[in-house]
């Protein structure tokens, strides 16, 4: 009997499923990683979503305090110590205190310095109207003035993580 068909054809057998084999084992492997490259993204779009949710409910509560402090500028007919109660309640309720904790655990450091910024601005311009100052002192313009320009580099912060290109 002659071996040589008879090993030709076991050769060709196992070279056949070897080959069949690296192919499964290479597109598993590609699959794989497209799988894990997929829950990447998928995650990074998360975190985007969560970031974006966070830093819009953040501006909206920097717009209602600052409004409040607009109002308590403007309003002279309150007594001072009142008035005080009046800026302390604004804060509370604005929720941007509880948001800068929560920008802290999600932004990038850059945000959260700007963040910080916009609010510790604000918190001067509440100490200036506590102390007395109206919508027409110096004092009260300029620190209004700067928290816009506070805002106005927080902002561009924002675009900025989120990839947002005015």
């Amino acid at each position: 009997m002659d071996w040589l068909p008879l090993a030709s054809a076991a050769l060709g057998g196992l070279i056949g499923a070897g080959s069949t084999l690296t192919a499964d084992r290479i597109r598993w492997r590609r699959d794989i990683t497209e799988r894990a490259a997929e829950r990447q993204r998928a995650e990074q779009a998360q975190q985007r979503t969560t970031r974006h949710e966070i830093y819009a409910e953040y501006l909206t509560a920097l717009s209602r305090l600052r409004n409040g402090l607009r109002e308590s500028a403007h309003d002279s007919t309150t007594l001072p110590a009142d008035k005080a109660a009046q800026i302390q309640a604004v804060f509370l309720e604005s929720g941007a205190y509880e948001l800068r904790f929560r920008i802290q655990l999600v932004a990038p450091a850059a945000v959260v310095q700007h963040t910080e910024g916009a609010y510790k601005s604000l918190r001067r311009l509440r100490m200036a109207i506590e102390d007395g100052a109206s919508f027409e002192d110096i004092e009260y313009l300029e620190r209004r003035d700067h928290y816009h320009d506070q805002l106005t580099q927080l902002k561009e912060a924002l675009r900025n993580d989120l990839g947002i290109t005015p």
